[in-house]
């Protein structure tokens, strides 16, 4: 049993705000917005939200709340109903046409196993083509610029310890362009896409293939699941 809280403080609302991404470098074909929960009256959390939304590396800036594209639910102060009811409207609006943030990607970088780190053989899969595996709810582009070497917000390095020094670059014909909704679905796919690759004979860094991964995966979702 985990011992996070199942209850909120206070009961939540699901809230949705409409964002201008045509401003950003990266430009959306679809409509934007940004799906989240608060205790606070509508009004006053896209008051908040707008003095605050720098904090969250949105794709771009917030134009209004659209609570019109929300089912009237009740609020509660249950974490699990408001985690399903955020999930269940980034899905239904995301089936409408509308890309969702905050979304997961789960991403492939191709990782050179000469330069200037080598990769021990027993590592490198059949194929001799190895990859690192990871999940991001940033912009890929962002999060392959931090593992080249570029420092995140506050100066902090977010390079993953398998990418350091391996020059690594996008695959994009095996990163699955596939949007998620939650952390623990991100976790999962990240899981089972490694185990896929694995499979198919490449050599798969990251921590999808980690003991301790698989085993926080495996009881989130309940089942025993067995380690490759």
């Amino acid at each position: 049993m985990s011992d996070e809280p199942k209850k909120l403080r206070t009961k939540h609302l699901i809230m949705v705000v409409e964002l201008d991404c045509q401003t950003t470098v990266t430009k959306y074909q679809k409509p934007c917005v940004y799906v989240t929960s608060s205790s606070q009256s509508p009004d006053k959390f896209f008051e908040d939200f707008l003095m605050r939304h720098a904090e969250l590396n949105l794709p771009g800036k917030p134009v209004r709340l659209a609570q019109e594209l929300v089912f009237q639910y009740k609020p509660s102060k249950s974490k699990r109903a408001i985690e399903r009811r955020r999930k269940e409207t980034s899905e239904r609006l995301n089936k409408l046409g509308y890309e969702v943030f905050p979304q997961w990607r789960v991403y492939v970088l191709d990782v050179d196993p000469d330069n200037p780190k080598p990769i021990p053989v027993k590592d490198r899969g059949r194929r001799n083509h190895v990859v690192y595996v990871g999940q991001t709810s940033s912009d890929i582009f962002t999060r392959l610029k931090q593992h080249q070497g570029e420092l995140g917000k506050n100066g902090r390095n977010l390079v993953a310890r398998d990418t350091k020094g391996r020059s690594p670059r996008i695959n994009w014909d095996l990163t699955p362009d596939v949007r998620l909704f939650s952390k623990q679905d991100a976790e999962k796919f990240e899981r089972d896409y490694s185990l896929k690759l694995k499979r198919d004979e490449y050599g798969v860094l990251g921590d999808g293939l980690t003991d301790p991964a698989k085993k926080r995966i495996c009881r989130d979702s309940g089942s025993e699941g067995k380690a490759e």
